[in-house]
């Protein structure tokens, strides 16, 4: 019932009969209640929350509020389930280890090589450099695993030390970040199976 409050007080009266259709994507952002974990899955649900919302004519599809969305909204929100994960000591949701990304999140990557792409400044490789740039959200993300990580991190963050090392410039990095997301995150039934889909979203089988 909090949650309905909550999402009356954002959206707004007028909004209000679409609630029972954001409430499940809202609620399941933020973490399992039942296994106390937090993936990508879940950070894909908030995405899939903003996604609605801008259906619902909440937000307007234009580039300044979209990027407003990533830089302000997206960004308290990760800041938010970083606090959740400390308080509540919540496991990865199916983590591939060393292997993977990133034990939580892939989207902070995403937006994050995408705001680096058109810039010569900052190379791929100065992600390995100590203390990143604080106003980019693929630096934040790096800081947030030397802060829950320890040891070298070519060995915990393999495939992070991969990309600063072999991948030429952000607009590769960015659009082969953007072919993985689809291919480790959307593609995959173990992720997607928990996604609270149906009325104003689908997944199309095809």
């Amino acid at each position: 019932q909090r949650s309905d409050q909550l999402l009356e007080r954002l959206l707004g009266p007028e909004l209000r009969p679409v609630i029972p259709y954001v409430k499940p994507i809202f609620v399941t952002s933020f973490g399992s209640f039942l296994r106390m974990d937090y993936g990508t899955g879940h950070e894909t649900s908030f995405a899939m929350f903003l996604c609605c919302l801008t259906l619902a004519s909440f937000f307007e599809p234009s580039p300044d509020q979209e990027r407003e969305l990533v830089l302000r909204v997206f960004v308290r929100y990760m800041r938010l389930c970083w606090r959740l994960q400390d308080v509540y000591k919540l496991e990865p949701a199916g983590s591939h280890g060393v292997w993977g990304l990133d034990d939580y999140c892939f989207l902070g990557y995403v937006f994050g090589s995408a705001q680096l792409r058109e810039q010569t400044v900052f190379p791929v490789s100065a992600i390995l450099r100590p203390s990143p740039p604080q106003n980019n959200l693929y630096c934040m993300c790096v800081t947030r695993i030397h802060q829950v990580k320890h040891g070298p991190f070519h060995e915990h963050s393999s495939q992070l030390y991969a990309i600063a090392t072999g991948v030429p410039n952000w607009a590769k990095v960015n659009s082969g970040l953007l072919k993985m997301y689809e291919g480790e995150v959307l593609s995959k039934r173990v992720v997607v199976q928990h996604l609270p889909l149906g009325g104003l979203l689908s997944l199309d089988e095809d």
